[in-house]
C-alpha cells in the first residue's frame, strides 16, 4: 500500500507544482487558466481518463467561443512612418480624411458571420457619431433594392440578429466616408457563409455610395473567392496586396 501511495504522489507531483504558476497564468490568459482549473478538478473528482475527456471538450468549447467573438479594430496611420495600426493603442496617429480602415482578426465562418456584420455596422456607427453634423437620413433598404440588382444575392445571408438590424436601420448616409478599406490580413479562412457576408457588406456599402477596397487578403482566400464566382459581384480591381496600396489608390481618386 505504501508503494502504491508513493507512485500516486510522484505521478501527481508535477501537476501540484503547477499551482505556483497560476498567479502568473491568470493575467496572461484567463481562458488558459480556466482550462487548467477545469482539467485539474475533473481529474481530481473522477479519474485521469474522464478528466482528460472533460478538459479536451472544454478546450474545444473555448476555441469555438473565441472564434464567435473575435477582435476587430480600426486602423490609422502612425505619424512619421507608413504603417497602419490600431488607432486606440497609439497617440500620434493620422486618419486619412474620407478613408476608413477596418481590421477583422479571425477566420470568417458560419459561427461568427453575424458578429462580423455587427462589427461593420458598429464601425460605421462610430464614424457617424464622430461626424453627426454632416449626416443625412436615408432609407437604406429601399435604396438597396432600387440601386443594385445584385441585392438578391445578399438575401442568402439574411440578418437574423436583432442587434445587426437595429444598427443598420439607425445608420445614416455619411458624406465624410468615401472609402472603406477592409484589411483582410487577419482572415486566415472563409467558408460559404463568410463569402456571402463579405459580398453582402460590399453591396450594402455600395448603396451608401461608399467604395470598398480589400487589402492583405491571403492567396488561398482569393482562391475561395474565385471558386465562388465572387468576382462577378466584387471586381478584382478592389483588391490590393497591402493597406498602403489601397490608401494610395483612394487618395489618388479623391484628387481626380
Amino acid at each position: 500500500m505504501g508503494v502504491l501511495s508513493a507512485i500516486i504522489i510522484v505521478a501527481i507531483k508535477g501537476m501540484l507544482e503547477k499551482f505556483k504558476d497560476l498567479h502568473n497564468l491568470w493575467p496572461v490568459s484567463k481562458i488558459d487558466f480556466s482550462i487548467w482549473l477545469v482539467s485539474f478538478l475533473a481529474t481530481f473528482c473522477w479519474d485521469v481518463t474522464e478528466g482528460l475527456a472533460v478538459s479536451i471538450m472544454f478546450a474545444i468549447m473555448t476555441t469555438v467561443f473565441r472564434t464567435q467573438w473575435p477582435k476587430w479594430h480600426l486602423l490609422a496611420n502612425l505619424s512619421g512612418i507608413n504603417e497602419y495600426r490600431d488607432e486606440r493603442r497609439y497617440q500620434n496617429v493620422i486618419r486619412n480624411k474620407g478613408i476608413y480602415i477596418f481590421h477583422f482578426d479571425s477566420p470568417l465562418v458560419f459561427t461568427n458571420v453575424e458578429y462580423f456584420k455587427t462589427c461593420i455596422y458598429k464601425a460605421l456607427e462610430n464614424l457617424q457619431n464622430e461626424c453627426s453634423d454632416h449626416d443625412k437620413d436615408v432609407d437604406v433598404i429601399e435604396n438597396m433594392k432600387e440601386k443594385d440588382p445584385n441585392i438578391e444575392l445578399a438575401k442568402e445571408t439574411s440578418l437574423e440578429d436583432n442587434e445587426v438590424e437595429k444598427l443598420k436601420n439607425n445608420l445614416k448616409l455619411n458624406e465624410n466616408l468615401q472609402y472603406f478599406i477592409f484589411d483582410c490580413s487577419g482572415i486566415t479562412y472563409v467558408d460559404y457563409m463568410g463569402i456571402n457576408a463579405i459580398k453582402e457588406m460590399f453591396i450594402e456599402l455600395k448603396t451608401r455610395n461608399i467604395i470598398v477596397y480589400f487589402s492583405g487578403i491571403k492567396d488561398h482566400v482569393r482562391d475561395i473567392f474565385e471558386a465562388s464566382n465572387s468576382y462577378k459581384i466584387i471586381p478584382k480591381s478592389s483588391f490590393f496586396p497591402a493597406i498602403q496600396d489601397a490608401v494610395a489608390t483612394a487618395k489618388a481618386s479623391q484628387h481626380v
